[in-house]
């Protein structure tokens, strides 16, 4: 296909508006389509409506889609509307010997013009494509016209170049570029002068003159301007040209003579830096030279002689005699190492004589040369690194003259440094494995993949642990010593979640430590396989365990929450706790201190502790580039750490800096493992292989290639690789955004992935994955186009009008009531295209809009949004819609007896609000209504009972079940439901003051039962008992109260679904096939009598307890508290919603920030499928 032939640029829609910008201005309307997934991927299924509209585009949509490809065309390419472009028949390629000599100056004069317009590229603007006009720079370093820019950013406050975010504060003349762009206006103005004048024939050129066309074009300028000229004229005009002449070659030659000075100058002040370096290098070398050679000597004159051994050979015994002889082969392989005067090499470098190879010693020392000579590079460098004191100063320190006296027992020098790193690198000349352990057959489970490898404090046995969730201890010597790979445990311990990490303690030898993907750190008995203690405070998965080795009571553990925990044997829960700015995924004690502990995280970092002052870090050790995986300490000063960007740094816990890095293993996705034993490093690589590495040297000291075919990683790599290649154009819940197709109507099209096509229900997620899958393609393509600024969207019904319009609106919504007018985002403006399925849109709008509406109520700041707003907003948009709302206050509460609501409110000055909603929609007016419940705490502060202050902002959400049942009323009122319908909310503040109830009070409800009040911040249960004795005077078809009420429930389900209680199993029947429509999900969760007899029988003095003594089942007891405020023949159902309110974190992709407003469409959803 021709390059032409393509008119639509197909990009990634995050980055579209990089290239368009030129014309944002005109992008004002998008359309949505959808595509479904097949098996065949050349074969591209629109859904109906996307087919109909690809037709009337001549099949150009599905052209695009099948090509996925980006088109860039240059401004200025072929756009002339003639035939010279390059590569086009009749150009000057071939042509050129037609033209006659009058013409051919014409032709070169238009190839100059055509440089200075590549070099106009320069200065052109990037968003105009003209000539930089009043130049600006942008703080990132991109340069446009100044009323291009000012443009720009009026409509997006970001860099048109590279996104860069950016204000008109952070944008700057640029006079340089003007004054270049004014250069380039004159150069070319000259050249279209000289052009017209060779045009109109008005100079001469002969065939064989050398000059140049331009220099002709000059002549002829200046014969014209000099006719008018006098003698005397002409000759001051030759005088002062010919001293410009001179002065111009003077000024030339000065100046290329004066750069070239200035760099003969600095080469040779940098060769004579190069050359005081070496000779203070060479004077230091022959020193340590020097010193070497008198530590051989000594050690050579401590020697015994060989005759003195030879003589005394003689008269020994046989064995004696061979002891004799080895010594004798010593003694030789000594004397060839020594250095003779006449073995010095030209430059004073000496060589050594090679042993023979027939002696162990001496092969052992050719061994160790070619080690030498195959890293010299490497050991120049650490030479001078330990070296680098004397080499500063000039001079030998204290410790290097002690050495020399000292003989090579002294260690305090850096040649001594020196001499251990070169020894213990060339100690191991090979690297093999002594054994190797099947943990599982199959390479190709994921699930066997093994996150611990760990040993116990004698190195007897070791412990293997992993996705399995087990962990299998072994006796290392019966594994070296087997002779087949098929190795079976001494013990097997089983976890209940997948282990990352196991820890061994020094003291006790069958205790180790395990955590686990579910925050759980677990205490074990080897010998016995049984858990001796469970801890479980983190929030996350946890990735670090760790005793300490001085105190082997104590255990840190570090976890996706942020978090490093402190725990003792001999207590239940942590005793301390780090907080971390990112999630921890190592920890490790110090080998030789109680209180010093090192943890790596995701913020790139390794952080010191001292755990007696957790305030502030010691260090924190900054210079990896990814998330740090492992730390190790090689001793009880320097720190080995592992990340993601393949790289290991040593530190050193007195210093912040670096100091070594190691480099040549692979790992940039998962934990490779890391190992260290005090001088060597060892740590797995993503190519399968073990690389090992001496601390005092950066490259690798050995590495080793599994045989194994492929890694799990390669395979499972290259499945992903599989998949993205094979995978469809494009994927389910994304989109891709094509320009130019319908110019007419739609600046831009986003197409979007539906997935498979005629999904339905889901029995085992309790889903409609169809319904789901539409709801976020449509959220996800009109934020494709909201994000290049095309606000008038247009939407198909991609399958389902309803949840499109659901997907749609949700995902456009955005709270921003409290910001200025100038500073809110213009939220898009959403249509249905085409007339196919306005009905069922509708009714997917307004179960938007009414979540939309608890999400704004629930987001509103708490001073914005008490009691008595709260009443006044629900009543003023309630009523315009026909529904009777009544807002009672203290009073009425009071004669009603409300003795358990009125008790929450007493710590606020706010004074508590009861509103009352009455919709009549069914045929019968004085049917029975369903009766909706809702919780109106407008702020949670916890009372006297006061919660942590950590999320405590979040608690202005607390009234989302009262904003939920409102929502729904004006839901219900706009689709006109054939329905009587009930709303009561009860309002307050929860708030400690002198007024407020403590902990310990008593107090009546309004059914007359006594409630001890022994947690204040269980207030939700005591406004609710209250306004469910209320409901009963309605004689309801059922009540439904719904609440944010327990913080067990998020423990319990997390942000996945609604926990329900309920007394009729039908009603709940009912409510889960909605939840299952709106892919809004409830579970239904037990309310048996056990947990009433935990708030009634075990209270003294009083009817009920709003607290259970017991621990654990917090949703349940709540719930059963709940009840005893319901009479025993109405139906009911409770909804715990404290999981689903939010902040919302990407859980449901149409949801994408702030509170939910969930559960509003189901319970919609309930009501309309309601018989």
């Amino acid at each position: 296909m021709a390059l032409s032939s393509i008119r639509a640029n197909v990009l990634p829609h995050r980055n579209s508006h990089l290239r368009f910008l030129s014309s944002v201005s005109t992008m004002k309307k998008g359309l949505v389509l959808g595509v479904y997934e097949t098996e065949d991927e050349s074969n591209v299924v629109l859904t109906p409506t996307a087919t109909k509209y690809n037709a009337l585009l001549n099949g150009k949509l599905v052209k695009n889609i099948v090509l996925i490809i980006v088109v860039m065309s240059t401004p200025g390419d072929c756009n002339t509307g003639n035939d010279s472009c390059p590569g086009s028949s009749g150009g000057l390629g071939e042509g050129s010997s037609k033209f006659s000599k009058h013409q051919q100056p014409t032709n070169v004069l238009q190839r100059m013009t055509g440089i200075l317009e590549d070099k106009s590229n320069d200065y052109m603007c990037p968003i105009c494509f003209d000539l930089i006009d009043t130049a600006y720079i942008t703080r990132c370093g991109h340069t446009f016209c100044h009323n291009c820019i000012v443009k720009c950013l009026e409509i997006k406050d970001r860099c048109p170049k590279c996104s860069f975010t950016l204000s008109e504060q952070d944008i700057f003349p640029n006079f340089l570029l003007d004054e270049l762009v004014s250069k380039y206006k004159t150069r070319t103005k000259g050249l279209a002068q000289l052009s017209s004048y060779a045009e109109s024939g008005k100079y001469r050129t002969a065939s064989n003159d050398s000059s140049t066309p331009a220099s002709d074009g000059l002549r002829s300028i200046v014969a014209a301007e000099s006719a008018n000229l006098t003698l005397p004229d002409v000759n001051v005009m030759l005088e002062v040209l010919t001293q410009r002449k001179h002065l111009l070659e003077a000024e030339t030659c000065t100046a290329q003579n004066k750069l070239l000075h200035e760099f003969l100058k600095h080469l040779l002040q940098q060769k004579e830096e190069q050359k005081n370096q070496l000779q203070k290098e060479v004077a230091l070398i022959k020193k340590d030279m020097e010193e070497v050679e008198n530590i051989l000597k000594d050690v050579q004159s401590k020697c015994p002689r060989v005759e003195d051994v030879r003589k005394a050979s003689e008269n020994d015994t046989a064995q004696v005699s061979a002891i004799r002889r080895e010594m004798l082969g010593l003694l030789d392989i000594i004397d060839s190492n020594m250095v003779k005067p006449s073995d010095k090499a030209a430059g004073g470098v000496d060589t050594f004589t090679n042993p023979s190879a027939s002696q162990p010693s001496g092969s052992t020392l050719a061994i160790r040369r070619k080690r030498l000579h195959a890293h010299f590079d490497d050991f120049v460098q650490c030479y001078f690194d330990s070296r680098g004191k004397e080499l500063l100063l000039g001079q030998k320190s204290q410790s290097q003259s002690e050495a020399q006296h000292g003989g090579v027992h002294s260690t305090n020098s850096g040649l001594d440094i020196f001499r251990e790193n070169l020894v213990k690198f060339s100690r191991y000349n090979s690297l093999r494995p002594l054994a190797t352990l099947n943990y599982s057959s199959d390479l190709f489970n994921n699930s066997t993949i093994v996150s611990s490898i760990e040993f116990d404090k004698d190195n007897e046995f070791f412990a293997i642990a992993g996705v399995t969730k087990r962990i299998k201890v072994f006796d290392y010597g019966a594994v070296i010593r087997d002779t087949v790979d098929i190795h079976y445990p001494c013990v097997e311990m089983v976890s209940s979640s997948k282990i990352s990490c196991v820890s061994w303690n020094s003291f006790h030898k069958g205790m180790l430590a395990s955590s686990d993907y579910e925050g759980t750190v677990t205490v074990w008995d080897a010998s016995t396989g049984q858990r001796t203690k469970t801890f479980q405070e983190h929030e996350k998965r946890c990735w670090s365990v760790d005793f300490n080795d001085v105190d082997t009571r104590l255990i840190a553990s570090g976890s996706d929450d942020a978090r490093v925990k402190l725990w003792a044997l001999n207590t239940d829960y942590s005793v301390a706790s780090l907080e971390a700015k990112a999630n921890v995924c190592c920890v490790k004690f110090n080998p030789r201190s109680s209180c010093h502990l090192a943890f790596g995280s995701a913020d790139h970092c390794v952080h010191y502790y001292d755990l007696r002052n957790m305030k502030e870090a010691l260090c924190i050790f900054k210079g990896h580039r990814k998330a740090v995986s492992y730390v190790k300490f090689i001793n009880k000063e320097e720190i080995v750490s592992a990340s993601t960007d393949s790289q290991l740094k040593m530190w050193n816990i007195n210093n912040p800096l670096c100091l070594r890095s190691f480099v040549g293993h692979v790992n940039e996705k998962n934990f490779v493992g890391l190992a260290t034993d005090g001088d060597y490093v060892a740590c797995g690589s993503e190519n399968n292989a073990l690389y090992v590495y001496y601390k005092g040297l950066t490259k690798q000291l050995f590495s080793y290639k599994f045989d194994a075919v492929r890694s799990i990683l390669e395979l499972q790599d290259r499945r992903e690789e599989d998949l993205n290649e094979a995978g469809p154009k494009i994927p389910k819940g994304q989109a891709r955004v094509f320009w130019g197709l319908d110019e007419t109507n739609y600046n831009g099209i986003a197409v979007v992935g539906l997935g498979k096509q005629n999904l339905g229900i889901n029995k085992l997620e309790e889903i409609h994955e169809g319904k789901e899958n539409v709801r976020a393609a449509a959220a996800v393509g009109c934020r494709a186009l909201d994000e290049v600024e095309i606000k008038d969207i247009a939407l198909e019904t991609l399958g389902d009008a309803e949840a499109a319009a659901e997907g749609a609106s949700l995902a456009a919504w955005l709270y921003q009531g409290c910001k200025n007018e100038e500073k809110k985002k213009k939220l898009p403006k959403i249509s249905l295209y085409g007339d196919e399925g306005k009905a069922e849109w509708q009714v997917g709008t307004i179960k938007a809009q009414a979540q939309n509406w608890a999400r704004e109520l629930a987001d509103t700041p708490a001073n914005l949004m008490t009691p008595t707003i709260f009443s006044q907003r629900v009543s003023e948009t309630l009523t315009n819609l026909g529904v009777n709302v009544q807002v009672h206050d203290k009073d009425w509460a009071e004669q009603k007896k409300m003795g358990s609501f009125l008790s929450v409110s007493r710590g606020s000055s706010e004074p508590p609000k009861f509103v009352e909603i009455s919709y009549k929609g069914a045929e019968d007016p004085n049917a029975a209504p369903v009766t909706f419940v809702g919780k109106g705490v407008t702020f949670d502060a916890g009372g006297i009972s006061i919660k942590p202050s950590a999320e405590m902002d979040e608690m202005r959400a607390d009234m989302s079940g009262a904003a939920c049942v409102a929502a729904t009323l004006r839901a219900v009122a706009e689709l006109k439901l054939k329905k009587n319908v009930v709303g009561l909310i009860p309002l307050t503040e929860n708030l400690p003051s002198g007024h407020a109830t403590k902990p310990g009070d008593l107090v009546r409800a309004m059914n007359g039962k006594t409630i001890i009040v022994d947690n204040t911040d269980a207030e939700g249960r005591l406004i609710l008992a209250d306004a469910l004795c209320y409901a009963q005077e309605f004689n309801p078809r059922f009540i439904l109260d719904i609440a944010t009420l327990t913080g067990a429930m998020r423990v319990a389900l997390s942000n996945s679904a609604t926990g329900v209680f309920t007394n009729d199993g039908d009603l709940f029947d009912a409510l889960r096939d909605a939840g299952t429509v709106t892919g809004d999900r409830v579970w239904r969760l037990p309310l048996w009598q056990h947990f009433t007899d935990e708030v009634t029988k075990k209270v003294k003095g009083a009817d009920l307890n709003n607290i259970a003594k017991c621990k654990g089942g917090g949703s349940c007891t709540a719930a059963a508290f709940l009840r005893e405020f319901v009479a025993k023949d109405t139906p009911w159902m409770h909804l715990d919603i404290a999981g689903v309110m939010g902040p919302a974190h990407d859980e449901v992709p149409y949801v994408p920030s702030g509170m939910t407003g969930r559960p509003t469409r189901t319970l919609i959803q309930f009501l309309q499928t309601l018989s």
